[in-house]
């Protein structure tokens, strides 16, 4: 008995490295395992144990009362260190994190000896960050909501946002600030935003976006990357449409215009206007929210007439040269676009004198007059009526002449 309690009075272990509140980052890459037993251990019962609340690893060493070799926690600890390292529960790794490490080891009277280091710190990456805005499948305008949030303590100059399209990439670094939400305006320079230290662009341009948010941690380990924010839209402009007719240089001679146009992007309500514009002044026509882009219009009637015609600032559109243009906004309310026809010539016919010949149907005269009106109203009374007035003044006019003839 003497001779047991000795044994149990001088059994001991001691772990010199790593040491409580060690450090081991990437740069290190490892850290040195380093103990002691005071005398043979049973085979098998040394063991070295990293625990925290989330992850346990058991490391099972050979029978060796001493030992002093390098270990590095990122790989596969046993195939890397197999005439040390027997075998390696609930995992083949040490991952990031705090530790409590124990080396412990049962001697042959099965008395279990142990040391114990606290605060071993295993950190060779950093964290990524977690984006919260921009949004995925989102389209901004005038302003960006930029919010974040790092895992990690940030190294001086590293925090960073990155804007990838295709053919084009912009870096905007942003200040050491604690503060991780801030608004963006793509049009103006990111560095006038008072968050932002640097920019390799002057704005952002129109277009769709894989956006990320990269740091590199205070122990200077290799820089972590957010998951990509993916088809985040930027849209602060209006794609031009193209007004295909009336065309530059065309003359329209007694024949209603053709109006025909395609839109790249879908409008803003009431913002499809066409204008014609000479030395008079400019006439515009505001059309109607339909998805229809091509029409033909009468000039010598009251643009409103036209069904696709939702108002208009003049009653027609009088015989002149034009230069001719379509206007429209976006749907999200952009600056307006423009295409635009130069030297429309209009040249539609105007009423002859009224013609002794009496009425006819040639289109002089009176029945210039019926023609006219059939044209403008689509009816066959009110033009009658109109053509047998003007029968009616030529009549007085000729009998006039005969009663004049006769007293000379």
């Amino acid at each position: 008995m003497l001779v047991t309690h000795s044994r149990l009075a001088f059994a001991s272990v001691t772990l010199t490295s790593p040491a409580s509140s060690a450090l081991v980052t990437a740069s290190s890459d490892s850290f040195t395992l380093n103990y002691s037993i005071s005398e043979a251990p049973i085979t098998g019962t040394v063991n070295l144990v990293f625990s925290n609340m989330s992850v346990t690893r058991t490391i099972h060493l050979n029978d060796s009362q001493t030992a002093s070799f390098s270990i590095n926690p990122k790989l596969n600890l046993a195939s890397t260190y197999p005439s040390h390292i027997t075998s390696v529960d609930e995992g083949t790794n040490i991952p990031d994190g705090t530790y409590s490490v124990v080396l412990s080891y049962i001697n042959g009277g099965g008395t279990v000896s142990s040391d114990t280091k606290t605060g071993v710190i295993i950190k060779t990456s950093t964290n990524p960050a977690t984006v919260y805005y921009p949004v995925s499948g989102t389209t901004y305008t005038n302003s960006i909501p930029i919010q974040f949030s790092l895992p990690d303590s940030a190294t001086s100059n590293t925090r960073r946002l990155v804007f990838t399209k295709t053919g084009l990439t912009i870096t905007i670094y942003l200040k050491d600030t604690t503060l991780t939400s801030f608004n963006l305006n793509p049009t103006s320079d990111p560095a006038t935003n008072i968050n932002v230290l640097s920019s390799s662009a002057s704005s952002i341009p129109d277009g769709s976006y894989s956006v990320q948010f990269i740091y590199q941690d205070n122990y200077l380990n290799p820089v972590g990357t957010s998951t990509a924010i993916t088809s985040v839209a930027i849209d602060n402009n209006t794609i031009s449409p193209t007004l295909t007719s009336p065309a530059t240089g065309t003359t329209y001679d007694n024949s209603p215009l053709p109006i025909q146009f395609t839109l790249p992007e879908s409008a803003l309500s009431g913002s499809r206007k066409l204008t014609f514009t000479n030395g008079s002044g400019s006439i515009v026509l505001t059309l109607k929210d339909t998805t229809l882009t091509s029409f033909n219009l009468d000039p010598t009637l009251d643009p409103t007439s036209n069904s696709n015609v939702q108002s208009a600032t003049a009653t027609s559109i009088p015989n002149g040269t034009y230069t001719v243009s379509f206007t429209y906004q976006d749907a999200l309310g952009n600056p307006v676009a423009t295409s635009t026809s130069t030297n429309v010539i209009i040249s539609q016919s105007t009423a002859a004198p009224a013609s002794a010949s009496g009425s006819s149907s040639s289109g002089g005269g009176c029945g210039y007059i019926e023609d006219n009106q059939k044209r403008k109203n689509g009816s066959i009374f009110e033009p009658f009526i109109w053509m047998m007035i003007c029968a009616g003044f030529v009549l007085i006019l000729r009998n006039r002449r005969i009663f004049e003839r006769s007293n000379s």
